[in-house]
């Protein structure tokens, strides 16, 4: 089991009430993964841990605003674990991690409606010409 990560880094997420992490399991064997995340007052909150098989991949989220502060993120890191098939012999273990920060906001509904709506309009309108000719060529 090792965490790698960043310690003392300092971020002022204070925006943010989420932090992803995309994780791609690229070695043979499967590992377990779980992200987590720490502010300055020693607050700390973590995925669940979850298996990746080899090539599988996996958004791991943590909610921020679970922290006591947000505008100072002191470390981030994954935790991962598994055994090592091959004790002894040298080996490389590969993982692609990428992250995302976000506040999760909603799609506004009026404007979702409006699009929706004109779209729906739209379509009855040219059905309406096309049904309308076809009743003045009869």
């Amino acid at each position: 089991s090792t965490d790698i990560g960043d310690d003392e880094v300092g971020l002022n997420w204070d925006q943010f009430d989420t932090y992803s992490q995309s994780i791609l399991n690229r070695d043979e064997e499967p590992w377990y993964f779980s992200l987590s995340v720490k502010d300055t007052t020693g607050s700390a909150v973590s995925s669940s841990i979850y298996e990746l098989g080899s090539n599988e991949e996996r958004i791991f989220s943590v909610d921020i605003s679970q922290l006591n502060s947000r505008d100072a993120i002191d470390r981030v890191w994954v935790t991962i674990s598994g055994d090592v098939s091959e004790l002894g012999n040298d080996a490389v273990l590969e993982w692609d991690l990428y992250y995302q920060l976000g506040t999760g906001p909603e799609v506004p509904v009026p404007a979702t409606a409006w699009l929706f709506g004109s779209a729906l309009a739209g379509l009855g309108v040219v059905r309406r010409k096309k049904h309308v000719g076809n009743n003045y060529n009869q």
